[in-house]
């Protein structure tokens, strides 16, 4: 039985894991493997580098690496996460996001080492993904309710939540501009598509219903299609570009969002993305680790929805604040945001 596929970045490779441990890799259009691994106990994820160099397997506890070039298990190694059943690559191959359990590891491939742990348990599949930049992680997360957490995979901190309905999560996909999640949930074993909007947190589009559980989602490379696969053996394609168009400007986030400034570290100019959950008095500002305000970035009445600013590292004289950390705060109302910035000069 065959219990997990991963396509090559190119699409010309897929590689097939299935229950006695063994992997093969083919040539898509060829019936016979160009290549083949065997180990012990079930493969329950599978994921290709963006390179195109490894494949990783997780059988159980531990997590493999196989250099398709030589043709070679090339690393073995146990996390403190448990049982691994989902993998994602970061875009730069130099990560590995596990996830099992209650846990999600981050993996480091060229230290060799463990970087973090996210709490939030995932089911087996496509419950990970990072955007585009590497710098935010995508975890589904079906227990106690289905719900996306975003991480922020630099500063290690939260980076936003999609609570959604429905009775399971079965897969999640980021858009190739960092701009939409996809989520696919189950309802009485029917299958829904959610668009969500990354900035603001806010629902924009819902998809027309399946008639059995949708399993799978995919976005092109290009981002110009969303795949969708469902249990009753079909895959429906749409057209995401009308997903950006027809998301009305107006839709307002859940709550007050300070998402990762980029770049971080910075210097001399980051970008800062927020979004205010309805029109109100709101203040945007920059602190140092003594707690002293530096710099007020933005002040007073505002419209709510996303919004995007740049802070070019001065204090409110036009002066060039030294290298260190600082805290940008965020507050509408009686909600507060903060996060670190960390600027080199």
């Amino acid at each position: 039985m065959i219990y997990a596929l991963a396509y090559s970045p190119d699409g010309r490779l897929l590689a097939s894991g299935d229950e006695e441990g063994r992997v093969r890799v083919w040539e898509v259009g060829k019936e016979d493997p160009v290549a083949s691994l065997a180990g012990k106990g079930e493969i329950q994820a599978l994921a290709y580098s963006p390179d195109g160099q490894l494949v990783a397997m997780a059988q159980k506890r531990a997590v493999r690496l196989w250099d398709l070039g030589m043709q070679e298990e090339v690393e073995s190694f146990q996390t403190s996460q448990g049982n691994a059943n989902a993998l994602a690559f970061s875009p730069d191959s130099r990560l590995l996001a596990i996830g099992g359990g209650e846990k999600v590891v981050l993996w480091d491939l060229v230290s060799r080492q463990e970087l973090a742990l996210f709490a939030g348990r995932t089911t087996p599949g496509r419950l990970l993904a990072f955007s585009p930049d590497g710098r935010l992680l995508a975890i589904g997360i079906s227990y106690p309710k289905p719900q996306v957490r975003l991480w922020d995979v630099v500063t290690e901190q939260d980076a936003g939540l999609v609570q959604d309905e429905g009775t399971s999560l079965h897969a999640i996909a980021l858009s190739p501009d960092g701009h939409l999640l996809a989520v696919g949930l189950n309802v009485e074993s029917q299958g829904k598509v959610h668009l969500w909007q990354v900035e603001s947190l806010a629902r924009v589009k819902v998809l027309k219903n399946y008639a059995k559980n949708l399993d799978a989602l995919a976005f092109s490379p290009d981002g110009r299609y969303l795949a969708a696969g469902s249990e009753d053996g079909t895959v429906r394609l749409w057209g995401a570009a009308t997903f950006i168009a027809e998301a009305p400007e107006s839709v307002l986030p859940q709550r007050l969002s300070l998402l990762p400034n980029y770049p971080n570290p910075f210097n001399p100019t980051t970008t800062l993305r927020f979004s205010l959950p309805q029109s109100g008095e709101a203040e945007l500002s920059i602190y140092n680790l003594l707690g002293q305000r530096v710099a007020v970035l933005m002040r007073g009445a505002r419209e709510g929805g996303p919004r995007t600013l740049i802070w070019d590292g001065r204090d409110e004289e036009g002066r060039e604040l030294a290298s260190g950390v600082y805290l940008c705060r965020l507050q509408a109302g009686a909600q507060v945001e903060t996060r670190k910035l960390l600027l080199l000069r």
